[in-house]
């Protein structure tokens, strides 16, 4: 910073300097940090994001443009019962509502987010209370990941075990599944774990 001073019927200019060394040094490290967690943040598959305590968002990750098909500059100008199933409306409401009543633990629950081609997401979101410097509810910020396959391969598993169940039902022939408890190389104990109505009329 420098000045001019008339003093003595002469001007001068006068400057002074001040060490700001550690102050840019301070400057670099928050930048080389914001960096290196920006860069976690945009490059998780798992949608990270804010919204405030209406519900529309106002943060969201890279991860949130290719899960819900919107564009970032979309989905600021967007609430959350927009990506959501009419059906999952009243639980995240209600969700809402815990949170704005004092609740601050994180939870974590399951819905289905509505992609924008018209197919649907399964996700498991787990929220948290981010709180204003008097402690006060500031926003709210969660995690949504995506458990499609694994919803699939749940719904896959149901349905075969139901297929082979009604199979197993209607045998004609009698049908039980047994376990038996050997020691020392003698059968010990003999259970029935599953049996079908034909095997039923046959021992009665």
């Amino acid at each position: 910073m420098a000045t001019y001073v008339r003093f003595g019927g002469n001007e001068y200019n006068c400057g002074f300097a001040r060490d700001i060394t550690e102050r840019k040094r301070v400057e670099e490290a928050l930048r080389t940090s914001e960096n290196k967690y920006r860069y976690i943040v945009d490059n998780t598959h798992d949608i990270i994001f804010q919204m405030d305590l209406r519900g529309n968002f106002i943060f969201a990750n890279a991860a949130a443009e290719w899960m819900t098909g919107h564009p970032l500059a979309v989905l600021m100008r967007m609430n959350m019962l927009q990506l959501a199933g009419p059906e999952y409306h009243t639980l995240l409401k209600e969700r809402l509502r815990e949170r704005i009543a004092g609740d601050v633990a994180e939870k974590a629950f399951e819905f289905e987010i509505l992609h924008k081609a018209g197919h649907r997401v399964w996700v498991e979101l787990t929220t948290t209370a981010v709180l204003s410097q008097g402690g006060g509810l500031a926003a709210i910020q969660g995690v949504a990941r995506d458990i499609t396959a694994r919803k699939h391969s749940e719904t896959a598993l149901r349905e075969s075990e139901t297929h082979y169940r009604s199979l197993f039902e209607n045998m004609l022939n009698g049908f039980a599944y047994c376990r038996m408890i050997f020691e020392q190389g003698q059968p010990q104990d003999f259970v029935y774990l599953a049996t079908n109505g034909a095997f039923e009329k046959l021992t009665g």
